[in-house]
């Protein structure tokens, strides 16, 4: 890059340039308009922008990068957007100093993590994330379903659901513990965040109300839970987690609950359940196909450590334990 070309952490007078990068396929006043939306929801607390990195000449921008706070002590990083085509054999370095900053700024934050995903039209910029620090954790597969068709199948096992609430908190986080256990839904992540930032994180997902929170128990045992949040912008539900403790594994648990939710969506008055599954985790998405989920979207998930709770920086898993029995 040129002497001139300085990438860095943009202060606050200039997020209003910075931002015009995200929106140089509309329309000037439809760029203004969009850009002063975003500093609205900064002003009234919906969103933070401190983490916005930009490249820059003379303080006309050129490229933007932004790492997000998220709840649950982690940092999503969102890829480099170009305002305009950068002088030939620049674009790479531009992007992998984006990244960097982006990381040096999780790493100014109290967080245990910086997460980036990348879809399939951004696999461009998979060697700058990785020269910045990032390291491929897996392939998410992003699945939906309406609760109309097809029917959703009556239970066919007995369990008892109860909501979620401050009574029974300590069963949820030991749940939650036990059902991270051998689990093969992006296992490198075990131990990574304290379950209270866990919690948190999946409270933000979507809209919270604790009543679609589910805590399952058979035979006067904590077996299990389903945390549903309402997605704002569709008439829609996500299952952001879905987990069985081991012992209760192997028994077709994972499709009972499942129906749950379906059932939960659908006596909510919402028509669509979707839901975010590691590509690896063969047995779930062998079950969620059965149950009529379809794929809509793929990204892939990249992680930097910063300072997870265990301590590990580096996290790798055995690989057995997504190889199927018949291969």
């Amino acid at each position: 890059m040129g002497s001139s070309v300085v990438v860095e952490r943009c202060p606050r007078e200039d997020w209003s340039l910075a931002l015009s990068c995200l929106y140089t396929h509309l329309p000037p006043r439809d760029q203004m308009r969009q850009v002063e939306s975003v500093l609205q929801s900064e002003a009234h607390g919906r969103v933070r922008l401190d983490g916005i990195v930009w490249c820059h000449r003379k303080r006309k921008p050129i490229a933007i990068a932004i790492a997000f706070e998220t709840p649950g002590r982690s940092l999503l990083v969102w890829p480099p957007r170009f305002r305009e085509a950068p002088p030939p054999g620049t674009a790479h370095g531009i992007q992998r100093d984006l990244f960097v900053a982006a990381v040096d700024y999780a790493r100014s934050r109290e967080v245990r993590m910086a997460q980036l995903l990348l879809s399939n039209q951004q696999q461009h910029l998979v060697a700058s994330s990785q020269e910045a620090g990032f390291v491929h954790l897996t392939r998410l597969i992003y699945l939906r379903r309406s609760v109309f068709e097809p029917p959703i199948d009556e239970p066919g096992q007995v369990f008892e659901v109860d909501s979620y609430g401050p009574e029974n908190h300590e069963d949820l986080l030991h749940i939650l513990e036990r059902s991270y256990r051998g689990s093969r839904d992006c296992p490198e992540l075990n131990g990574a965040r304290d379950l209270e930032d866990i919690v948190e994180s999946h409270q933000a997902q979507g809209l919270f109300e604790p009543k679609y929170w589910k805590l399952i128990k058979q035979e006067g045992e904590w077996v299990g839970c389903i945390l549903l949040v309402r997605l704002r912008e569709l008439d829609a539900f996500e299952l952001a987690y879905i987990g069985i403790v081991p012992e209760a594994r192997g028994r077709g648990l994972g499709r009972e609950l499942t129906r749950q939710a379906l059932r939960e969506t659908r006596e909510a008055g919402v028509s669509l359940l979707t839901l975010a599954c590691d590509e690896r985790n063969w047995p779930a998405r062998a079950m969620y196909d059965a149950e009529g989920f379809v794929p809509w979207d793929e990204k892939d998930a990249y992680l930097v450590m910063i300072n997870p709770a265990d301590g590990r920086l580096k996290r790798t898993v055995d690989p057995e334990i997504f190889t199927r029995p018949d291969k």
